[in-house]
């Protein structure tokens, strides 16, 4: 049974072949088989893998094609970073010989003289010593070689050189921070934000001040307009930076400044995709605090807008003078508006201009125009009652001398606060009171004064007149 399966098999793998050699596929040429197989790497990989491998003949020919003795790979280091590493001090002193930056930092800021001293290699910490290494210089953390040196030796030799520099550690932890916040203060106040994010990170001032903590530069390069939400060349912004690098005030800043949470780096990670993982709940406590604060802020921005539109809505009040109503310009009477200081005295638009003449000639008009009116339905009664009003305000109204005036003057006479002096030549005569109208006389009686309750009711018209004429009082 199974050598029937075999040869049935076999039989089916021959028809195939068959078949293939048939085909038109087969017979096209090939041309894979013409091309030359080669890999091609960059020529900064090809000098540090010369390096790393001490082909010192190698390296010199590809420095004199043009390769760069500070090629760096992604991290940042470079040739001389290695052989440091690798405690090689024939290729230490190689490269330092064919002009090697000593004082080249990685993307961490980490100089030659870092690695060599984080593995206690002293000998090369020497060489690089003799040679320029800068003993202050801090890495992206703020920390000096001394302060990551492996062993009490590689301390003591750097302290030495370190006191023989006259350095002061706390000055030069500092250096980078003051220098920014100088260049910072100096953007603020000349109105010019001159930064140049950086030629091969494409980080900007505010990046490298959020990924460190540098507060006060940030304060004032986001015075000064920086933009929070620039991205460097893999897509980061500083918050980006600020998270990764757990800088929670430098992310309170720029979260309060409102910077865009939810920007994406060029491999679709935000702010807290790449955070550290203690800061992620913090960050979420920020985005709720951003989101309030922008409630807020819409508030305030509404509230300020309404009160705008009411200022400019309001228009500027006119105010007019009694004399100049129109009434008063075609020369009829004023409206009946009571006003007056706290004597009780009557002031009616335009009178306190008019002359005493002028007041009596339109009381005369007044009782021409009452008198016209008795004839019409209801006039008689609108009369008596007026006549009425003003006795009770004569009878209540102080009395004058009839020395002092006439039987006329004595009919007008009212508590004025206002007086006109006599016509009399003689110096003994009393002064009366300014005429008044008939409207002041009917709009309010004198301040102070009882009116008289005697019921007139019952009086016909010809007593009130002849009482009128005579002066007599009920």
């Amino acid at each position: 049974m199974s050598e029937t399966r075999s040869s049935s098999a076999l039989f089916k793998r021959a028809e195939q072949l068959k078949r293939w050699e048939e085909s038109e596929t087969n017979r096209q040429p090939s041309e894979m088989g013409n091309k030359p197989k080669k890999i091609k790497f960059s020529s900064g990989c090809v000098f540090l893998a010369a390096c790393a491998s001490s082909d010192k003949e190698e390296v010199l020919n590809l420095l004199k094609s043009g390769a760069d003795i500070n090629t760096a790979n992604v991290d940042g280091l470079t040739a001389l970073h290695q052989a440091c590493i690798d405690n090689n001090l024939d290729m230490v002193e190689f490269l330092v010989e064919n002009h090697a930056d000593v004082n080249r930092g990685d993307n961490e800021g980490w100089t030659p003289l870092h690695a060599t001293a984080s593995c206690g290699f002293l000998s090369i910490a020497k060489y690089l010593i003799e040679h320029s290494a800068n003993v202050a210089a801090c890495n992206n953390d703020g920390e000096l070689a001394i302060d990551i040196a492996e062993s009490d030796e590689m301390e003591d030799l750097l302290q030495r050189h370190i006191e023989l520099q006259g350095i002061n550690p706390e000055d030069a932890r500092t250096f980078e921070e003051r220098s920014m916040l100088e260049d910072a203060k100096f953007w603020l106040s000349s109105g010019c934000l001159g930064d140049v994010p950086n030629p091969k990170t494409g980080a900007s001032a505010l990046h490298v001040a959020a990924a460190k903590g540098y507060i006060k530069v940030m304060n004032i390069l986001i015075q000064a307009g920086a933009d929070l939400n620039f991205q460097d060349y893999d897509g980061w912004t500083p918050l980006h930076a600020a998270a990764h690098w757990a800088q929670r005030e430098a992310c309170q800043i720029l979260v309060e400044n409102f910077c865009d949470m939810d920007v994406k780096n060029y491999v679709g990670q935000t702010c807290f995709d790449i955070a550290d993982v203690e800061l992620v709940s913090f960050l979420e406590d920020l985005r709720k605090k951003q989101a309030s604060m922008e409630r807020s802020q819409q508030d305030i921005n509404n509230i300020a807008s309404k009160q705008q539109q009411q200022r400019n809505n309001i228009l500027p009040k006119r105010r007019l003078s009694s004399d100049r109503s129109p009434l008063s310009k075609a020369g009829g009477e004023a409206p009946h508006t009571p006003s007056g200081g706290g004597d009780g005295s009557v002031t009616i638009g335009g009178e306190e201009d008019a002359t005493p003449a002028d007041k009596m000639a339109k009381v005369e008009v007044r009782d021409r125009k009452m008198d016209t009116s008795s004839g019409a339905p209801g006039g008689g009664d609108r009369n008596e009652q007026d006549l009425k009003n003003r006795l009770n305000r004569e009878d209540t109204s102080p009395k004058i001398s009839p020395s002092a005036t006439n039987a006329s003057a004595v009919t007008n006479s009212t508590n004025s606060s206002s007086s006109v002096p006599s016509n009399n030549n003689n110096n003994n005569a009393v002064t009366s009171p300014s005429p008044k109208t008939e409207d002041e006389i009917f709009w309010k009686p004198a301040s102070g004064l009882r009116r008289k309750t005697t019921d007139t009711k019952n009086i016909t018209l010809s007593k009130l007149l002849s009482a009128s004429l005579s002066g007599s009082v009920f």
